[in-house]
């Protein structure tokens, strides 16, 4: 699917779901919205043929920059594509974490977390079970992941929680 991207825009957001009948695609001016003003629409599409689209398992990222009909830029000029960032998240609800085998020892706190992998958890701590302090932020590569807090200070009560991120 071609489209032509604004004169002067400067940044977007592409997006697609791949789904097991479907592949949903968007393309929006500026940062991604979940229900984006039709004004900042630049594209969109939805690939639907029974049989043709791909199945799950060993999937990959590319892209491309192509010339148009194989035509260098009329000014001459270098062609720059910048990714700020890139995320993978898997369709269906999250699992929420689970803390396991919590180990205690001199200034340092550590446990299994049980997750589901490709999904983002944040682990944090407080004091006072009101405000909570963010410890670190990971993506999951496997259903079971360790975590350690090597930074324990004084001897009151530390409490720990982790999220599940969206």
């Amino acid at each position: 699917m071609r489209y032509a991207v604004p004169a002067g825009l400067t940044n977007s957001t592409h997006s697609f779901t791949w789904e097991t009948n479907r592949v949903s695609y968007q393309a929006l001016r500026d940062s991604y919205s979940p229900n984006p003003a039709p004004t900042n629409v630049i594209s969109t599409w939805v690939f639907n043929n029974v049989g043709d689209v791909p199945q799950t398992g060993d999937e990959n990222i590319r892209i491309n920059l192509w010339l148009f009909n194989g035509n260098a830029p009329t000014d001459s000029g270098e062609v720059e594509f910048i990714i700020k960032s890139f995320q993978f998240v898997p369709l269906g609800p999250p699992l929420p974490a689970t803390v396991l085998q919590p180990c205690s020892g001199k200034g340092y706190l550590s446990f299994d977390i049980r997750g589901k992998a490709d999904w983002r958890y944040k682990v944090q701590t407080s004091t006072n079970l009101f405000s909570w302090q963010s410890l670190d932020t990971f993506l999951a590569t496997n259903n079971s992941m360790s975590f350690a807090d090597t930074n324990q200070v004084g001897d009151g009560l530390r409490f720990y929680r982790v999220l599940t991120l969206p």
